[in-house]
Formats: C-alpha cells, structure tokens, sequence
C-alpha cells in the first residue's frame, strides 16, 4: 500500500485546509490520470478507481486529499509516476500549483 496527501500549495490554497476547491461531484474529472486509463469503481471514500491492479482511494481530510494505492503490484517508480500524473491533472483542472507527498 502506497499513500499519499494532494493539496494546494500555501500561496494557492482556497482555504486554512489548503483545498484545491474542487466540488465532489467534479472529482473524477479532476483527479483522474490523463494517461494512464482508470474506471471508476464503487467502494469506501469520496473517489475510488481502479488503475492499472490496483484500487485507489481519495478521501479527503484535513491536511488535503488523501490517495492510497491498496495492494498494488506495481514498483514503487511507477506508483510515484501516476501520483505525479493525478498531481498535474489537478493543477490542470483546477489552475492552482498543487503538491503531492508520499506518506508511506
């Protein structure tokens, strides 16, 4: 399992929770990788899809949106690749520079 938190950076932050703004129901247009294909599934958090065999979850929380890879048979480089992929379609999508950390 490989986590991660997205959120705006300080100076771009719509709120004190560093918020990218973004409405639930527009979440699989923000967060989806824009090349890697994805399906979105049913499943516990505000946004699950499953990319590549891997399920993943986005919930958001305090400290941003958290994303978790569960049970992923991919490397660690290409886990760390589609982050950065959902990372820059959010800056895309929302116009806000963004930040991804890995948390595990």
């Amino acid at each position: 399992m490989c986590e991660y938190v997205l959120r705006a950076r300080e100076e771009d932050a719509v709120d004190d929770f560093r918020g990218l703004g973004v409405p639930y129901e527009d979440w699989r247009k923000a967060f989806r990788p824009a090349n890697t294909p994805s399906e979105v599934i049913d499943g516990w958090g505000n946004l699950r899809l499953r990319i590549e065999d891997s399920d993943v979850s986005f919930s958001d929380e305090f400290v941003g949106i958290q994303i978790v890879f569960e049970d992923t048979g991919m490397s660690d480089d290409r886990v760390d690749a589609i982050a950065e992929e959902i990372r820059q379609q959010a800056e895309s999508y929302t116009g806000r520079r963004a930040e991804i950390i890995r948390t595990t």
